[in-house]
């Protein structure tokens, strides 16, 4: 395996398999830094992932690879031996590091486009609000929600949902 990185680490000994919906990844246990920044000056040391060396039913991705972003904390295990234990959850690892905690908010964002033409963006540790909110919008305009207790997908609780003034879906609470 070739890797420009001096802090890459594989488990080709080790395997795990991980369901993506109707895809399926198997990989071995592996360990690198992640930089949030182009000039590598916000990195987090020691974040596990699976190197993939099979996938199955996920040919339809475009992409050049995938990050599991589901809310399930990592268990004592696999937090403290991922090349052996199984690798936690790329989200579980970011909120229990303090080197990300240092440099950045708790949060990512998500910009999904269905134009070809524009491409999507993740951001880790804050959002673009020029680009997430409509124009002239503030940081003050943002609405914050907790997660609800599942673990499995991202859920909020709420009352109620509109979209403009039109109640779509109202709760029995």
């Amino acid at each position: 395996m070739q890797t420009k990185s001096k802090e890459f680490k594989n488990n080709e000994k080790a395997g795990q398999v991980i369901q993506y919906g109707r895809g399926t990844v198997m990989g071995n246990p592996s360990v690198d830094r992640a930089c949030f920044s182009p000039d590598e000056t916000h990195c987090v040391h020691n974040m596990s992932f699976l190197t993939v060396i099979k996938a199955k039913e996920l040919e339809a991705l475009k992409g050049s690879g995938l990050i599991g972003l589901s809310p399930t904390p990592g268990d004592k295990a696999n937090m403290d031996d991922p090349m052996h234990k199984g690798v936690p959850g790329f989200v579980s690892q970011l909120k229990a590091s303090s080197e990300f905690e240092k440099d950045f908010d708790p949060v990512f964002s998500l910009y999904l486009s269905n134009e070809e033409s524009v491409k999507g963006k993740i951001v880790f540790g804050g959002y673009d609000l020029a680009q997430f909110a409509k124009q002239g919008a503030k940081d003050s305009d943002i609405f914050w929600a907790d997660q609800a207790s599942n673990e499995q997908y991202w859920m909020i609780n709420s009352k109620e949902v509109k979209f403009g003034d039109d109640k779509v879906i109202a709760s029995n609470y």
